[in-house]
């Protein structure tokens, strides 16, 4: 599904702690969006190095009324996230929430598409995800968790999000996607964290829309509870990232 959602030219891990040796869901999510980072940051070192930039900017956002996915490990990260958050923020996107349901259930046809992609778990045909990504592109409903053009779980935000920049000018994100170019950020770390979440925390292996993730993991909240030694995470997040790798390096000849 779509990889969307980015604010700023540079990011690379959100935390300089050092991770604790065992790892919930959302302790590894943080693992693996700070060894994420490093990878976008060599690939944005070779694009300014080669005289390139990227276009992204604080406040352009056509990104955020893409459909925007995610792993459950991503979905208790977000949780704990929201949940984190002072009274006031909460209720705003309790709010956002409710605007966004209440905007879909507008649109049948799309509630019909989105049925189908959960009771595939995500796993819809290429045909049946691209006419959902499309649909739900043409119904540019902002992302619940945006405001004001700005996100508003930067630190907790999808890992597709923070893989995807564009280096075209920011308005063909709105008026011609289909002509948007990015730089090779791509690293799927959402597979990978399905991965890991599935092999080491016991996860289940599906996709979750981004709006419904919070409420998504306040079922899941066993498997929030659980951890797994660093290592084991570590090994399975880079045995992953081999793969992926490998993937690339054949894509790009």
């Amino acid at each position: 599904m779509s990889d969307t959602g980015r604010h700023a030219p540079r990011v690379g891990g959100d935390s300089e702690e050092p991770p604790p040796a065992a790892l919930d869901a959302a302790d590894a999510a943080a693992v693996l969006a700070r060894r994420q980072g490093e990878l976008i940051e060599r690939e944005l070192d070779v694009l300014q190095e080669a005289g390139g930039a990227v276009s992204c900017r604080a406040g352009c956002a056509a990104c955020c009324r893409q459909l925007v996915v995610v792993s459950p490990l991503e979905a208790l990260a977000i949780e704990r996230h929201v949940r984190s958050a002072d009274r006031a923020q909460r209720r705003r996107w309790e709010e956002a929430h409710a605007r966004h349901s209440r905007a879909l259930s507008r649109r049948p046809s799309l509630i019909r598409r989105l049925q189908a992609f959960r009771a595939a778990l995500g796993y819809l045909s290429p045909p049946e995800g691209d006419a959902l990504e499309r649909e739900y592109r043409a119904a540019q409903l902002p992302c619940p968790f945006l405001e004001k053009e700005r996100c508003t779980i930067y630190p907790a935000r999808p890992f597709a999000c923070r893989e995807h920049y564009v280096v075209t000018p920011p308005e063909l994100c709105a008026t011609d996607p289909d002509s948007v170019r990015m730089p090779p950020t791509r690293f799927e770390f959402r597979a990978i964290a399905g991965q890991v979440g599935e092999q080491v925390l016991g996860l289940e292996d599906r996709l979750v829309p981004l709006f419904d993730a919070v409420a998504y993991a306040a079922t899941q909240q066993s498997a929030a509870n659980r951890a797994a030694p660093l290592v084991l995470v570590t090994r399975v997040m880079e045995a992953a990232l081999a793969r992926v790798m490998a993937w690339r390096q054949r894509l790009m000849g």
